[in-house]
């Protein structure tokens, strides 16, 4: 689908107020410690098993049809099984984001018989070594490997993962090597965030530009989180859907815009969603918010190009409103890839210096 037939149909659902997918941090457990982990994680699950069904059932009720589970590691939690029955049980199309680690024939069985429409497994690079020493855990990317061979056996439907850092960048061809002899949707992030809490240690790991400009010139970059040339002429701009069509539960039951754009709109344990979707006066700012890119973005030719993620120039630099770094590079390195070059751009001015 074409952004501008996205945008329109997006548009449509906001004007009904349509709320179509939503992602819940069912724990803050996790058996890895990865580097750049966001997360802060924990030795509890957060919201109890009542408190996730009751969401589930009031996400259903505003017209949801897509959920993420995400964690911590959603598989430590111990009743995430019958959790995924309940969604099951009210049909909704339900992605896991998961290491794997904890994956299990039987459960693999298990997901395959509750139609789970999506395994996204983290897989940070084709040798063990460079995996292992992004996870903290001696044997993960083996495991990782196994837990996925156990998805495909059931017929899954998966999406392998890979954040690009500065430890990882070098493997993305054979990560994607991998995932092609495997048959294997995948996709690789180009942006860092700093942690939850503000901690500003993920940041070291970012890849530096000419590893990044190697990862989207090579292959055109059609795996990567950059805007495809073939849409550059198409009307608006793209922009996300947080708050739009979409919102995110965490752990402890605040409800943001997105898992990405952690503004809380309120809590699950005390607000109901509706109230949230249709009353909030911050999710209706958020929404005129993503109307448009930010003001300082108005001289940039490349807005068309750019994926923009305001959470991210929240966490950055502390306001959703404005343009940030990591984005601005991003999209300058899309004008590295050989169709851009075919297509006649050259990287606008206002760009060169990210």
């Amino acid at each position: 689908m074409r952004i501008a037939d996205a945008e329109e149909l997006r548009a449509k659902l906001e004007r009904k107020q349509r709320l179509v997918t939503a992602s819940i941090e069912i724990t803050r457990r996790c058996n890895l410690r990865c580097v750049h982990c966001l997360r802060n994680l924990g030795s509890d699950d957060g919201l109890t098993f009542g408190d996730v069904c009751n969401v589930i059932d009031q996400l259903v009720d505003l017209g949801c049809i897509n959920l993420t589970f995400t964690g911590g590691e959603p598989f430590a939690r111990r009743d995430f099984m019958d959790i995924l029955r309940h969604a099951w049980d009210r049909r909704l199309a339900v992605t896991i984001m998961t290491n794997g680690l904890l994956l299990t024939p039987a459960l693999a069985a298990e997901l395959k018989r509750l139609h789970v429409s999506d395994m996204q497994f983290s897989l940070y690079a084709a040798d063990p070594a460079i995996h292992d020493q992004i996870t903290q855990q001696p044997g993960s990317q083996r495991r990782t490997l196994r837990a996925i061979d156990l998805a495909r056996e059931q017929g899954l439907r998966i999406r392998i993962a890979m954040p690009l850092m500065a430890a990882n960048a070098d493997q993305s061809p054979a990560v994607e090597a991998l995932c092609k002899e495997r048959g294997l949707r995948f996709t690789q992030g180009a942006l860092i965030f700093p942690k939850n809490d503000g901690g500003r240690q993920p940041l070291r790991l970012l890849a530096s530009s000419q590893q990044m400009e190697r990862v989207l010139v090579r292959g055109d970059g059609e795996n990567c989180d950059a805007m495809p040339v073939s849409q550059q002429d198409v009307a608006p701009p793209p922009l996300c859907s947080a708050g739009r069509d979409r919102l995110g539960v965490g752990a402890d039951g605040s409800v943001y815009p997105c898992d990405a754009w952690r503004v809380s709109l309120g809590n699950v344990r005390s607000d109901r969603l509706a109230d949230i979707w249709f009353h909030s006066s911050l999710l209706f700012d958020v929404r005129s918010a993503r109307r448009r890119h930010p003001m300082a973005c108005d001289g940039c030719s490349a807005r068309r190009q750019c994926l923009w993620c305001p959470g991210l120039s929240l966490d950055l630099l502390g306001r959703a409103d404005v343009p940030n770094p990591q984005d601005c590079r991003r999209t300058r390195l899309s004008f590295a890839r050989p169709s851009a070059d075919a297509a006649g751009w050259t990287v606008p001015d206002e760009l060169r210096q990210c």
